[in-house]
Order: structure tokens, then sequence, then C-alpha cells
């Protein structure tokens, strides 16, 4: 589930610089065998600027969850309450405000 988490990681990231974006909140998604699923997040005070913090977070959320007792199916992980980088202001209605996530089904 780690190695799997890092290229969410990867992919997410990606589309926030592309998006020059920062947010303040990472969620956590697993969906279990047996559908049952599993959401945890974390917002931080300042906005998440860095690929690092943005996986340490991740990271930290997971591994409150592990070991898992049964299979995983998919998992999620998404960066949201977006702000442009340039500002602590939130996006305007008008501008790209939807929260950036990636999953993986397994």
């Amino acid at each position: 589930l780690i190695d799997a988490l890092e290229e969410i990681v990867d992919t997410v990231w990606s589309r926030v610089e592309r998006n020059e974006a920062s947010g303040r909140t990472v969620t956590l998604k697993l969906r279990y065998r047996d559908f049952r699923q599993l959401t945890r997040a974390h917002s931080d005070d300042q906005p998440i600027v860095s690929r690092e913090r943005f996986r340490e977070l991740g990271l930290i959320l997971l591994e409150r969850q592990l070991p898992v007792e049964q299979g995983v199916r998919l998992l999620g992980l998404t960066l949201s309450n977006l702000s442009d980088r340039e500002a602590t202001q939130p996006h305007p209605a008008s501008e790209v405000s939807e929260p950036v996530q990636e999953s993986l089904v397994f």
C-alpha cells in the first residue's frame, strides 16, 4: 500500500504544480474488499506547498490504518481546500477549485 501511495502522491502533485495550487487538507480514502469505505483527513493551518509535506501527511494517515485486516480494493489521496500559491485566499469559483485527487483500484 505504501508503494501505491507513493505513485498516487506523484500523480496528484504533478497536477497541483501544473495548476500552481496549494491546499490545506489531505484526505485518505480506503475501500476494503467488502466495499466498506474509510476516509481520514488532516488539515494544516498553512497551505501545503511541497510534495514532501503532502507525502508525509498521506503516509501518516495511511500508517494509522495499518495493518489492514482484509484486502483493499481502492486507495485514494486528495488535496483539497485549495488556494493559489501566490496568495493565501481560496481560488474564485470560476477558477480550478475542485480537489486534486487520484485513486488506484486493486
